[in-house]
């Protein structure tokens, strides 16, 4: 009786056995952990930003790194004002500025010349330029806003793009296989990459490329007009396998859908703003009416008895804060050269094998 029960037993757990597909537990952890060392191959490849803007000063906090609790203590420091002083030479905005204000004073001595020998009663009225700083103002102000709020858009692109590929890989690894969740999910650890390199000169990504795709894959990526377009091409052919087979159900699949769908808007938004600058028109305009206004300075300072060392001074102190305004406005305006790209394409690639491999 005893061996019989015994026999029965074993014959159900041989066919209960039998069932299981052999392969299955075996095959995830592969795929799981190709996907991660090669993910770890493309963070090597891109640990340093090679593309980073001169424009970047080393040393000072800048928006070209992701910040954190740290970084923002260190930043709102009352310090901050002694640090930035002490670091006033290496300031990049003040080394582009330099050549213009010093331009304008040595212009201010010339004027004086100029006046003391062909008008030596001539004395400049200072209504006009107090009336025309006001429109001055206007014009950088204008162009200031401008540009602050394309730097807010692309920072806000990239930051969808990240939440989007993120999602997008948690839909593919929990309504997915795991072989085509798992070529879905290498499609979009390379996005951040190719849309990097083609938002900035000198940034080649076919390392990156080749190293994250199969070389089938990575030769059609590769030979595209539009790197990020292709990839998300390749991640829709993928969805459309799935359904075709009848592996992927109607939500799943319009989910998808819509996920990718607004990784390619935030690809458009990054395409326009780098096509699209501030109308050149407002740029030449302030430019015009700021020097003839920084020109007419001296012979305003001199109207109120200023000798001539406090002249220059004034005309070079004055020139510095007018013209690096105006500096600063259009290095923001193409904001890609300071965007901490790099950081951001990392996020991404990690953040899209996290969910990988948290649901497989």
């Amino acid at each position: 009786m005893r061996s019989t029960r015994f026999l029965e037993q074993a014959l159900l757990l041989s066919s209960a056995t039998a069932l299981l597909p052999p392969s299955a537990p075996q095959r995830l952890p592969t795929a799981r952990l190709g996907l991660r060392s090669d993910a770890e191959a493309v963070l090597d490849l891109r640990r340093v930003d090679t593309s980073r803007s001169e424009l970047v000063s080393p040393g000072e906090s800048t928006i070209s790194r992701l910040w954190d609790l740290e970084t923002w203590a260190r930043h709102q420091k009352v310090g901050r004002y002694w640090r930035h002083l002490r670091k006033w030479p290496r300031s990049t905005t003040a080394r582009l500025v330099l050549p213009v204000c010093l331009a304008f004073s040595l212009w201010s001595c010339l004027a004086h010349a100029l006046r003391i020998r062909y008008f030596p009663n001539f004395s400049a009225p200072l209504a006009p330029l107090t009336l025309i700083s006001s429109a001055v103002a206007l014009l950088l102000t204008l162009r200031m806003n401008l540009s602050l709020l394309r730097l807010q858009e692309s920072r806000l692109a990239w930051g969808r793009l990240v939440l989007h590929a993120r999602e997008t890989a948690g839909l593919a690894a929990t309504y997915c296989a795991a072989a085509p969740a798992e070529a879905i999910c290498r499609h979009l650890a390379v996005l951040g990459w190719c849309l990097k390199a083609s938002l900035r000169a000198g940034e080649d990504d076919s390392d990156v490329v080749s190293t994250m795709l199969p070389p089938a894959t990575a030769e059609t990526v590769l030979a595209a007009r539009k790197r990020p377009v292709a990839l998300l091409r390749g991640a829709h052919a993928v969805v459309a396998e799935e359904v075709v087979a009848g592996r992927l159900d109607a939500q799943a699949h319009l989910s998808l859908l819509t996920q990718l769908h607004s990784l390619n808007a935030q690809i458009g938004v990054c395409e326009r703003l780098l096509a699209s600058p501030v109308p050149p028109t407002i740029t030449r305009h302030t430019s015009r009416v700021l020097l003839s206004w920084l020109a007419c300075v001296p012979l305003g300072l001199e109207s109120l008895g200023l000798a001539l060392p406090a002249v220059a001074l004034a005309t070079l102190g004055t020139s510095y804060v007018m013209v690096g305004i105006d500096q600063i406005g259009l290095e923001l305006e193409q904001p890609f050269q300071l965007l901490p790209m790099n950081s951001l394409a990392a996020a991404l690639t990690r953040d899209v094998c996290d969910e990988m491999i948290c649901v497989h």
